[in-house]
């Protein structure tokens, strides 16, 4: 991830996949981008085709929506007294976002399990994540949920349980 630009009071965040699973190698293939403001609430998205800059509109979440989330502070933010070591440099971490959510819609049921390690050395705060999930798709629901979606060629009939873990370091800070 890398914010790019500001626009006003709003910052692009731009988040490529460098390295992927075989499961989600189609995604070497885009960038997404977001504009949130400095409270953590996503105003704007799309995603970038790569090879030819198309421009992938993304539909930000409202309150009834799978994965809205009403206040981003509301989750658990424990206090933390360790050190993390990136490509960036040693920070002292004080603490950590926690976020625990069991989650279920039309095609997909799962829980969700993600740490924020946060430093006051760090620019904008967030030194690492890490970003477990335990998921059931349900390939018969699956293309009603995201038809007119552009991936929906990539994806349909290579899901079924899926379980998985990613993360992030700070590589660089300007």
């Amino acid at each position: 991830m890398e914010i790019v630009s500001r626009r006003g009071t709003l910052f692009e965040v731009k988040h490529s996949f460098i390295e992927t699973s075989s499961l989600l190698r189609f995604m070497k293939d885009y960038e997404q981008h977001i504009f949130l403001d400095k409270e953590g609430y996503v105003k704007e998205g799309f995603m970038i085709e790569t090879s030819s800059y198309r421009k992938i509109t993304k539909r930000v979440a409202n309150e009834k929506d799978e994965g809205y989330i009403p206040n981003p502070k509301s989750f658990g933010l424990k206090k933390a007294n360790l050190t993390i070591t990136t490509k960036a440099g040693t920070f002292k971490i004080d603490s950590i976002i926690v976020i625990e959510k069991d989650f279920s819609n039309v095609a997909v049921t799962g829980k969700l399990n993600a740490m924020y390690f946060l430093s006051p050395q760090a620019k904008f705060g967030m030194v690492q994540s890490r970003v477990v999930s335990d998921t059931d798709l349900r390939l018969d629901r699956l293309a009603t949920l995201i038809s007119g979606n552009q991936i929906v060629g990539y994806i349909a009939g290579e899901f079924g349980r899926l379980n998985f873990k990613e993360g992030a370091d700070l590589v660089e800070s300007n």
